[in-house]
């Protein structure tokens, strides 16, 4: 079902036309959670790609309460 509701939102921002162009990224960062949100380094280049990008999909977070995609998402 969520996988259903990016797919259409993804669909609907690429189908609508803004008069200039976005970058659009996605990535797998390979089980990103808390130990990897906690290492500063990494989560520093993490923050320096996603910044490279207007729209963002990040693929396996492996966070059941996702407090490492919160930290993310405060630094972003």
């Amino acid at each position: 079902e969520t996988m259903k509701i990016i797919t259409t939102i993804g669909l609907l921002l690429v189908s609508v036309h803004l008069g200039s162009s976005f970058l659009i990224g996605a990535f797998n960062i390979k089980s990103f959670g808390d130990s990897k949100a906690s290492n500063a380094t990494l989560l520093d280049i993490i923050t320096k790609v996603i910044h490279r990008y207007d729209i963002v999909l990040i693929q396996e977070v492996r966070d059941i309460v996702l407090t490492g995609c919160m930290l993310l998402y405060l630094i972003v």
